[in-house]
């Protein structure tokens, strides 16, 4: 899996909890409170200032996989907030994301998934349309 930005580690946020109307709490949802064995490999890409999903539940995710025998990446790219966008006052609808950054996660996860055979060998994609 590759993920961009993943909400992951929920048990304590109150939205959800709001959200969820009292059918289950924020901890019975959320994806790191369920890692099992065998847990597929996973990369995330996510921005260091990200105030909706924060880096430190997407840290807390990957250790849960890696303690578990899987393999997880985290890859945390300072100065961008969620999605990647660099206008940090309004991470919720008004995104400029930062190109460098998007290319580089981009490419990192296309390497990613060739090096798990998902994708063909990078120096062998035909990119053209």
């Amino acid at each position: 899996m590759v993920l961009i930005s993943p909400a992951l580690s929920l048990a304590h946020d109150g939205f959800l909890q709001k959200i969820l109307l009292g059918r289950a709490t924020a901890g019975d949802v959320s994806p790191d409170e369920h890692v099992e064995k065998g847990f597929p490999p996973t990369a995330i890409f996510i921005g260091g200032a990200d105030t909706l999903t924060p880096a430190s539940g997407a840290g807390r995710f990957c250790d849960r996989v890696n303690e578990r025998g899987g393999h997880c990446e985290l890859h945390v790219y300072d100065g961008v907030g969620h999605l990647f966008t660099r206008k940090l006052d309004n991470q919720e609808d008004d995104f400029d994301p930062d190109p460098k950054v998007v290319l580089d996660a981009r490419e990192k996860g296309d390497q990613f998934l060739a090096d798990r055979g998902f994708l063909n060998s990078l120096n062998s994609l035909d990119l053209t349309v």
